[in-house]
């Protein structure tokens, strides 16, 4: 039973601000009790966030204690929760870490039952001499079915963008509590949590819109100096922007430095690698810095210079951006730079070229970030005789450090690779939460052993499951560290929703070194401490990859990845050979069409389309039919890894179509979403339906200008719950249908040669 016990104090006929926060505050604590642990409310669809919103105002501006003890009692009245409490046997719920339906998680998090003996309450001391008695049980044997995770509210004033007062306090509670009670490096917040909640309710309620309401949430949330803490909000993405220009840049020498050229948007503009950046839209680089950098959450120095730099640049729209910039040798320039969301695909890698080296001095290179799991085994097959491998970490890999671990791994079986704590939480009372701790191992594996020197490049962009991996890689044979700084982020994040279409991330895993050391907020510590220079930087050198080089022994020179041939020698470039399996070509042989073997996703090959000239009209096309009969009444998807160098407007991409009636049923080639620019090998998708009526599947890729590779295709068969991307209606031409179906008749039921390996 919920019980409120009051004991009259003296009036209050206007609270002071303390008084207020205070009971502010005694809200909170209430509403962790109740919405987490009381089972009537965390598990079933539930009035409580209604009323403590539309009570939450009241209560704090209550004019006296005796007016305080009524409002409160009114509250917990109105949740019409009042089981028989002590009827035994009771269960209870415990929450192993903290889990979410907003997003999904690597984490494991979950929800149980636990038995609860006659029953359990927790009081809450609301101040003032006034109690509430909150149920933390219910009347039950069953403790082993399943409870399921909560969903995120959608009543109508919680998704506003800005929502109430009495939701706005809601907010911040609740921000409060989950941290309070399931974040695992409380500890190392550095700062009184408590202390700070206080101090963000006024600003959070007292918030004139829903950009006040967001920019407040994320300023309180920066204060658990957590680099996993994201608050999201529409209202707060569009202060801080969201559309970038066609180039990166990074705070190098503590100025904002140009360090790649996504798109040629960018660089016909003016822009230049090297450039430093004065100023963005008439606000210099420092203000700029200063206003953004409340809002973001960060573990260590180097993550907060990360979520600045890649911000700096953006707009709110999609309105040039107007740049002061400062080159080498040449006074200020004003630029005007244009902004797309189309360039964030070009920004998605910061390195290009093979993803798997030799340089000299027999040293391998693994560009890790951008590694796939079906190129673990070919990087070390390809490397096995080298003296040393430098694995660059600086960006986030793609789940490899599993694969990569046990070859590196000279311990034997069952090392461990690092430790893990989660809160195992059963109370609104902390001293009852409890420790899950295990270790993780390296995984076992029967590939061969390298027994070469490795190292591991890392910087500010070094985050989670990439400091993970340096964990992995220093248990297994003492991987040597070389760079700067990491983000000091890792531990599975998860996350929880809020009023006011907002949600927040947060790190759910307590995870350190194998020998116990502290990761979080500390990151990965290089031995060897080496950045890049602004001079390093407008010469085209790649500093710390050459200092990695010296170190494991190599000559530390970096020759070009690839040669850029010039127009006139593509043009002048003899036919490649078409692949086994394959067809395709161009308009008046404008473009070099066949099998490249120096450049492959996977394996030795790769399809490959070159552009003999800037002015080369159409498209050069590699293709493949297959008859329809596997394949009909059922629905497909085609996807493939795609490279592309220099490519313009009408972009390049996969295609896929299906044939019948003498015209065509269905068609994607990718022509609404096509790849520009230069870009990294990306996995890319389209699907079709199959009608009965079709005769065969003609499938490949396209590119229009520049250059492009294709490599792994799959054809696969998928549940009507994978969209279509089909946007072309079909047409039919029943004079046709008899050479159609004398086109297909020939071909195979099922694709070939799909990753370029077989020779004509």
């Amino acid at each position: 039973m919920l019980l409120v016990s009051l004991i009259a104090t003296a009036s209050l006929l206007h609270p002071s601000e303390t008084a207020r926060l205070d009971r502010l505050v005694a809200l909170a604590h209430l509403d962790a009790a109740v919405h987490y642990f009381n089972p009537a409310v965390a598990t079933h669809p539930s009035s409580w966030d209604s009323l403590f919103a539309v009570s939450a105002v009241r209560i704090a501006d209550a004019s006296s204690s005796s007016e305080y003890r009524r409002l409160v009692g009114a509250l917990m009245s109105d949740l019409h929760d009042n089981p028989a409490l002590f009827t035994s046997p009771q269960r209870a719920l415990r929450y192993d870490g903290f889990p979410t339906s907003a997003m999904q998680s690597s984490g494991g998090y979950g929800i149980a039952w636990r038995s609860a003996g006659s029953g359990e309450v927790y009081r809450v001391d609301m101040g003032e001499n006034v109690y509430v008695d909150a149920r933390l049980s219910e009347p039950s044997i069953d403790t082993a079915s399943a409870v399921p995770v909560p969903r995120v509210p959608t009543a109508a004033e919680w998704v506003a963008p800005y929502p109430s007062a009495g939701y706005r306090i809601l907010g911040a509670s609740r921000l409060w509590s989950t941290i309070r009670l399931f974040y695992p490096y409380k500890a190392l917040i550095g700062e009184d949590w408590d202390a700070q909640f206080r101090a963000a309710l006024p600003s959070i309620e007292g918030a004139h819109d829903a950009l006040e309401y967001a920019k407040a949430m994320a300023a309180f949330a920066a204060h658990i100096h957590d680099t996993h803490v994201t608050v999201s909000s529409a209202a707060l993405w569009q202060f801080i922007g969201t559309v970038p220009i066609g180039a990166s840049a990074r705070l190098i020498e503590d100025q904002l430095v140009i360090t790649r050229i996504a798109d040629s948007s960018a660089e016909r503009a003016g822009l230049r690698v090297g450039d430093v950046v004065l100023s963005v839209d008439g606000e210099s680089i420092g203000d700029r810095m200063t206003r953004l950098t409340p809002y973001f959450a960060a573990s260590t120095a180097a993550a907060l210079r990360y979520r600045l730099e890649t911000v700096l640049l953006n707009g709110t729209g999609e309105s040039p951006a107007r740049l002061v910039v400062r080159g080498g040798t040449t006074g200020d320039r004003t630029l005007t730079v244009s902004r797309s969301f189309a360039y964030r695909q070009s920004l998605a890698n910061d390195r290009s070229g093979n993803i798997i080296r030799t340089l000299p001095g027999n040293v391998g290179y693994i560009d890790f970030d951008r590694l796939p799991l079906t190129m673990v085994d070919s990087a070390f097959r390809m490397l096995a005789g080298t003296k040393a491998i430098v694995l660059d970490d600086r960006g986030y890999p793609q789940g490899t450090a599993w694969s990569v671990a046990p070859r590196l791994n000279i311990h034997g079986d069952g090392v461990t690779g690092a430790k893990f704590k989660r809160l195992i939480v059963s109370s609104p009372d902390t001293s009852h939460t409890r420790l899950l701790e295990f270790d993780q191992p390296i995984p076992p594996s029967t590939s061969p052993k390298y027994m070469g020197k490795t190292v591991l490049l890392v910087d500010e962009r070094t985050i989670s499951q990439a400091e993970h991996s340096g964990l992995f890689f220093e248990a297994a044979n003492g991987t040597t560290f070389i760079g700067s700084e990491t983000m000091g982020a890792n531990g599975d994040i998860t996350s929880v929703a809020l009023p006011g279409r907002i949600s927040m991330t947060f790190t759910g895993h307590d995870v350190r070194h194998a020998d116990g050391r502290q990761l979080q907020r500390v990151g990965l510590v290089p031995q060897v401490k080496v950045t890049p220079t602004i001079a390093g930087v407008r010469a085209g050198r790649d500093e710390v990859l050459e200092t990695a080089v010296r170190y494991v022994g190599g000559t530390g020179v970096i020759p070009p990845d690839r040669v850029i041939a010039t127009e006139a020698s593509v043009a002048a470039l003899p036919p490649e050979a078409m692949p086994e399996s394959w067809g395709g070509g161009s308009a008046a042989n404008a473009f070099r069409v066949g099998v490249e073997r120096s450049v492959q996703h996977g394996g030795r090959a790769s399809g490959h389309i070159t552009a003999r000239s800037q002015s080369s009209a159409g498209f050069g096309v590699l293709n493949q039919l297959v008859r329809a009969d596997n394949y009909r009444g059922k629905r497909v998807r085609l996807s493939a890894y795609v490279r592309t160098r220099d490519v313009g407007m009408n972009g390049a991409g996969i295609w896929l179509r299906i044939d019948g009636n003498g015209g065509m049923l269905a068609l994607d080639n990718m022509l609404d979403r096509a790849i520009r620019g230069t870009a990294d090998w990306r996995l890319v998708s389209v699907v079709l339906d199959v009608p009965v009526e079709a005769e065969g599947i003609a499938f490949g890729f396209l590119a229009s200008s520049g250059e492009a590779w294709a490599d792994d295709f799959t054809l696969e068969i998928v549940g009507s719950d994978v969209g279509v991307t089909n946007h072309i209606s079909g047409a039919s031409d029943p004079s046709q249908l008899v050479q159609q179906r004398a086109t297909y008749a020939s071909k195979p039921l099922e694709p070939r040669n799909l990753n370029f390996e077989s020779s004509p």
